[in-house]
């Protein structure tokens, strides 16, 4: 059964989408996100259009391979702004995919989602991707909230120089 369990997320995972319960219909615009300019264009619109009910799609988008509808994904969450933010948060507390799990900090961070803080801290902290820490450390200066800036301050001096380098870019950003 496990192995049944592991075969079935890896062949949602192989098209880009996770086994997650979302919209049907939003489901089908975030495949067209890849297609040419007008339709993508197009499915880009009525996702945000349908707000809420798109978000689990979109969040599941970003699990995707192809690196134009990651993009998109998070471009309509942070156009759908409020009812993204709290799906978001989860997305990057429990999602197991990294590739999520540092979108959602991404788009918390264009956001600019002050409630979100403290989730972005506690990913900056724990989670044992270092691209889910940069982003999240990212996200941090974006927002400017100085709540973090302890936080930023010891992971910029120890751990995985790829994350201290963007904690302390973070900090300048809240420093300015």
């Amino acid at each position: 059964m496990k192995k049944l369990m592991l075969l079935t997320g890896v062949c949602f995972l192989t098209i880009g989408f996770s086994p997650i319960n979302s919209n049907p219909m939003a489901n089908r615009l975030v495949k067209q996100l890849v297609a040419d300019v007008p339709h993508n264009e197009k499915a880009f619109s009525e996702l945000i259009a349908m707000g809420r009910t798109a978000v689990p799609a979109l969040i599941n988008g970003m699990a995707s391979y192809d690196e134009m509808i990651r993009t998109q994904c998070m471009r309509a969450l942070v156009r759908i702004g409020t009812p993204a933010e709290r799906p978001l948060m989860d997305a990057l507390k429990n999602r197991p995919e990294w590739r999520v799990r540092a979108w959602s900090a991404l788009a918390l961070g264009e956001m600019k989602s002050n409630v979100a803080v403290d989730t972005l801290i506690d990913s900056l902290r724990y989670d044992n991707h270092w691209w889910v820490q940069c982003e999240s450390a990212l996200a941090l200066g974006k927002i400017g909230n100085e709540r973090a800036i302890p936080v930023l301050e010891t992971i910029s001096q120890d751990g995985d120089e790829r994350v201290n380098y963007r904690a302390r870019f973070a900090l300048e950003k809240l420093r300015e």
